[in-house]
């Protein structure tokens, strides 16, 4: 059995900061010698779109996060037939998700995958959280030692166009171990972001 894991993770719209959010406590958490992973809950659902496409996970994912000259990410560009018409990357995920795996094994089932298939790092940092049932799936592994949910809300931003939104409050679980909530906030610049992350760190990791 793996060490009890602290988990954390980041939930709110497309361009707010998740990701920003997780490599900036990764590097932070890494310096003071913590073991941290950066997972995510669509690891095992790209795995399963690429084969639903029948293509490589790295073709699939080849431009995912990169942007067009125009300022527009290549996620969002349809470039896959699906069912008589064009998805975006993003919508395939949306499509596999809530279409096939959902009504098959239930609305946890990525929050399964995630468990079965996190690393071994005492801190796993989730850029990608938005569904409840799939945290209810984590927080009820006996693995889980802390959890927290970090919002994070920047003017603009919103979840139009994706299944995710914001989680919330938890008031049970199976194993006792409820989230700490954090709301954070990014609406300037990047160094304001980071003084806002390292005073999360603080709070998160006071112990």
């Amino acid at each position: 059995m793996s060490n009890p894991k602290h988990i954390v993770v980041f939930n709110a719209p497309p361009r707010s900061g998740k990701d920003e959010a997780a490599t900036y406590f990764k590097e932070k958490l890494e310096k003071k010698g913590v073991s941290c992973a950066i997972h995510t809950f669509k690891h095992g659902l790209i795995e399963v779109a690429s084969k639903f496409l029948g293509v490589s996970k790295e073709e699939f994912l080849h431009d995912y996060d990169d942007c067009t000259e125009a300022g527009v990410w290549c996620k969002d560009i349809p470039q896959w037939h699906v069912g008589g018409k064009y998805l975006s990357s993003r919508e395939v995920l949306i499509h596999v998700s809530e279409n096939v795996l959902k009504p098959t094994f239930g609305e946890g089932v990525c929050g399964k995958m995630f468990v079965e298939s996190w690393p071994d790092a005492e801190v796993i940092l989730v850029p990608d959280g938005g569904f409840a049932a799939e945290i209810e799936e984590v927080i009820d592994s006996s693995d889980v030692r802390l959890l927290d949910i970090v919002k994070i809300k920047r003017t603009g931003c919103t979840f139009k166009g994706d299944s995710r939104g914001y989680l919330p409050d938890l008031t049970y679980s199976s194993t006792g171990v409820l989230p700490l909530y954090l709301t954070l906030e990014n609406n300037s610049t990047l160094q304001d972001f980071h003084t806002t992350l390292d005073a999360a760190l603080t709070v998160l990791f006071s112990n």
